[in-house]
């Protein structure tokens, strides 16, 4: 259940899983500083609401 709501797109091609990362959390996961992850999750806190009312429907 948590993968479905990081990836998207998910192939597995011979022994590989491709896939990409739903919006916002590919922000996240980009910062290699995780002290700004509390900043990055409040820049895009609208985004992540949205994402759960979608999810709830």
């Amino acid at each position: 259940m948590l993968l479905r709501k990081l990836l998207t797109n998910c192939i597995l091609d011979n022994r590989v899983l491709r896939y990409e990362i739903k919006a916002f959390f590919d922000k996240l996961l980009s910062c290699t500083n995780y002290k700004k992850w509390k900043d990055i999750a409040i820049e895009n806190l609208e985004k992540f609401e949205n994402l759960e009312e979608k999810r709830n429907l």
